[in-house]
């Protein structure tokens, strides 16, 4: 996470990732091409995709539906915090990683793929009191 950080905030490779993901139409101004920028972003995010599957692989065992557990909790985390917050991001991908740890220990019948259901419960009950999450703000796009 750390060198994805600086990757994005300290290269030109990076600057022109954000430029193109934030606004298309400038970036195009800047003479960045739109599909080069977004096919090498989701280059990199496959990368990153295949480290995380060969580090979760040998404890989670190697099949096609391997990562469903792990992707609910992404998603549950990136809710949590924010979509469009990266703060946000990880910060409920912390809490998410404690309320399982903790709900699993403390909550009988609650463990292994079950802990899903609190994560998704308290994601659910933050986006109801807050839509954007905790970290996230809400926008407004007028046409």
């Amino acid at each position: 996470m750390g060198i994805m950080v600086l990757v994005f905030t300290r290269t030109t490779f990076g600057l022109r990732l954000r430029a193109v993901a934030q606004n298309q139409s400038s970036a195009a101004l800047l003479g960045l091409s739109a599909g080069l920028w977004l096919a090498l972003g989701w280059a990199v995010s496959c990368a990153v995709g295949t480290v995380a599957g060969v580090v979760a692989a040998p404890t989670l065992g190697l099949s096609p539906a391997m990562m469903t557990v792990p992707l609910l909790m992404a998603l549950a985390a990136t809710n949590l915090g924010g979509i469009n917050s990266r703060v946000g991001v990880v910060v409920g991908g912390l809490l998410v990683g404690l309320l399982s740890a903790i709900g699993g220990r403390y909550i009988p019948g609650l463990g292994g793929d079950l802990n899903v259901l609190l994560a998704f419960g308290v994601a659910i009950v933050v986006v109801l009191i807050k839509p954007a999450g905790l970290f996230g703000r809400e926008s407004t796009v007028r046409a």
